[in-house]
């Protein structure tokens, strides 16, 4: 320990900064146990461990009994981010009535908000708090709990991982004026109840009993930082709902089923009246498209016109934000929602545009100063390849990191046949630093599973990456979706990783 003992206090801080927690293995708070064994070394690497050993804080909260002891309070000063997680057993799902939650359900909520009453007050660097409870076997953040949550004067990120549910979850009028909260999600973007039921017409879709005590409790909560706020993230459902505007957001999000075009231009007039977005998200499932008027249209232009990242799911090639990008947009992603991978959320139809759609989105858009660009569609024919990948240089010249999926091939077909047009067209790419490619994902079976498994096929899969990799000038790292058996009757996608090396040599790095 002599050389750490001379180590400056200043960068003995930039290097603690760059351990994260180990969650694969949690301690009591979910904080790294290399960190707590070197603030037991000495007072001194004590006191410089500690304000990075409880940053970020997991409370695992089951019931009045079952939870982990509260951290001490002369730690609270530390905490950056809590996060208030854990799960229950009593109730495969919410009850409908008030009345049948139990007193001990109760009594659980009181008591916890009572100790964050008490704590978060004294939490002096907190800026992030997370509801993370099951959201199966709890409701939503209850009256008390955001009460506690608004005696923070720090906090400026609130995220809600539980859905509200039931008509008797709905809230009384809340103040949160002091909270200086900047970012706010809302994150069950698909029902839990109807994902659970599976008698119901459409897998995740909201009933009207969940929309409408949404759309209550949002209000007010929004209402109360709603003309400071810079990033939203809610569900798509609810979007037409809130009736409120957000003068200064720069990021939103918006993601599960839709049952009314989320493109019209009322929607921005009055979410976003102002042109100060920089971060659009669309997550979608497909509904009705939205038919503007060229009137409508300029004025989602005006609204869009500092936009610099656009992700949208199962786009269609006359959708009206294609007309209406500034041409300074430099990041943009088509991809389906759900994605096909690992595997897609249950019930949910997967639906990915052909090839032909996508060739005419990329055409008609204002695509010259893309920077990174994120793609899925699927085969519907080989003139459909060859002109897009043909045609990416010349869309978007300035690409430094794409990502490329394809789903299905022309029958009796090879998925990686494409790889050898792509080797041509990415030579013209200059700026290209990362590819990302996923040409292999298909339906289950067993055949498809021994042959992507195979050793000839690794082989000309390495062969025909390298290829790429020496063609593309400036290419750094080949990334690919491969199919993983870590056991003997289960599998799983995951990305692998090829780095480039400048003597032309691709080495595998997982």
């Amino acid at each position: 320990m002599t050389d750490l003992d001379i180590v400056d206090d200043d960068v003995m801080s930039v290097i603690l900064s760059f351990v994260e927690p180990d969650v694969l293995q949690p301690s009591l708070y979910l904080v790294a146990r290399s960190l707590k064994a070197l603030a037991s070394v000495s007072w001194r690497f004590r006191r410089l461990c500690l304000p990075w050993l409880y940053r970020d804080v997991a409370w695992f909260w089951k019931d009045v009994d079952g939870h982990f002891q509260f951290i001490p309070e002369s730690l609270w000063i530390y905490v950056r981010k809590f996060r208030l997680t854990g799960s229950s057993r009593r109730y495969p799902h919410i009850p409908r009535r008030r009345d049948v939650f139990l007193d001990s359900e109760d009594l659980a909520s009181r008591v916890l908000a009572e100790q964050l009453a008490v704590a978060i007050p004294r939490m002096t660097g907190l800026r992030e708090f997370c509801f993370d409870l099951e959201a199966t076997y709890w409701p939503g953040p209850w009256q008390s709990l955001l009460e506690s949550i608004a005696l923070s004067r720090t906090l400026e990120s609130l995220e809600i991982n539980g859905q509200w549910r039931c008509q008797w979850e709905a809230l009384l009028p809340l103040s949160m004026n002091q909270v200086p909260i900047r970012r706010f999600r809302y994150s069950p973007y698909l029902s839990t109840l109807s994902r659970l039921d599976h008698q119901v017409a459409v897998q995740g879709m909201r009933d009207v009993e969940e929309r409408q005590v949404e759309a209550h409790n949002l209000r007010l909560l929004l209402s109360s930082f709603c003309e400071t706020l810079n990033i939203l993230e809610i569900p798509a459902e609810l979007a037409n709902d809130l009736s409120l505007s957000f003068p200064s957001l720069t990021e939103l999000t918006m993601c599960g089923h839709s049952p009314l075009p989320v493109l019209s231009s009322s929607l921005w007039s009055e979410i976003v009246p102002e042109a100060t977005l920089r971060v659009l998200d669309f997550g979608v499932v497909r509904s009705s498209g939205a038919h503007m008027s060229s009137g409508q249209v300029s004025l989602l232009a005006r609204n869009l016109s500092h936009l610099h990242t656009l992700i949208l799911s199962n786009a269609l090639p006359n959708d009206a934000i294609f007309r209406a990008l500034p041409s300074e947009l430099s990041h943009l992603s088509l991809n389906p929602y759900p994605l096909p991978y690992p595997r897609p959320e249950a019930g949910i139809p997967v639906k990915i545009m052909p090839g032909a759609a996508l060739v005419r989105i990329l055409t008609i858009g204002k695509f010259a100063n893309l920077k990174t660009l994120s793609i899925s569609y699927r085969w519907d024919s080989n003139e459909s390849d060859i002109s897009l990948i043909n045609s990416l240089h010349d869309i978007c010249p300035q690409l430094v990191h794409l990502e490329f999926s394809r789903y299905g091939t022309q029958p009796g077909g090879d998925p990686l046949d494409v790889l050898i047009l792509l080797q041509t067209s990415l030579r013209r790419s200059v700026h290209l630093r990362t590819l990302r490619l996923n040409l292999e994902n298909a339906p289950a079976s067993p055949s498809l599973f021994e042959s992507l498994h195979a050793n000839d096929r690794s082989a000309k899969r390495h062969s025909l990456l390298r290829d790429i990799a020496i063609g593309s000038t400036r290419l750094h790292s080949i990334s690919y979706l491969l199919l993983d058996f870590p056991f003997k009757c289960s599998f799983d996608w995951v990305w692998v990783t090829w780095d480039v090396r400048d003597n032309d040599s691709v080495r595998l790095n997982f």
